[in-house]
C-alpha cells in the first residue's frame, strides 16, 4: 500500500524510512475526514441511528468513496 500511495503522490516515503505527506496526501486525508464526519451527522441526525459502532463501521466503509455530488447532497440535507 505504500508504493501505491508513493506512486500516487500522496507520500513521500523510502523503505525503512519516515513517511511524509504531500500536500496531495493532505488535501485527500482532508476531505475523508470531512466525509466521515458529514456521513455521521446523516446516520444520526437524518437517519435516527444511535448504534456507535454501527454508524463508525458505516462511515468507515462509505467515507473513500463518496463523490462530490453526493457530499452535497447530504450537505443539502443536514442544513
Amino acid at each position: 500500500m505504500l508504493h501505491k500511495l508513493k506512486d500516487n503522490e500522496f507520500i513521500v516515503w523510502k523503505p525503512r524510512s519516515s513517511i511524509r505527506l504531500t500536500q496531495n496526501g493532505k488535501n485527500l486525508a482532508t476531505q475523508v475526514i470531512k466525509n466521515y464526519k458529514k456521513l455521521k451527522d446523516f446516520f444520526i441526525c437524518i437517519l435516527k441511528l444511535d448504534d456507535k459502532d454501527l454508524i463508525d463501521t458505516l462511515c468507515c466503509g462509505i467515507e473513500h468513496h463518496i463523490t462530490p455530488e453526493v457530499r452535497k447532497s447530504i450537505d443539502n440535507l443536514l442544513i
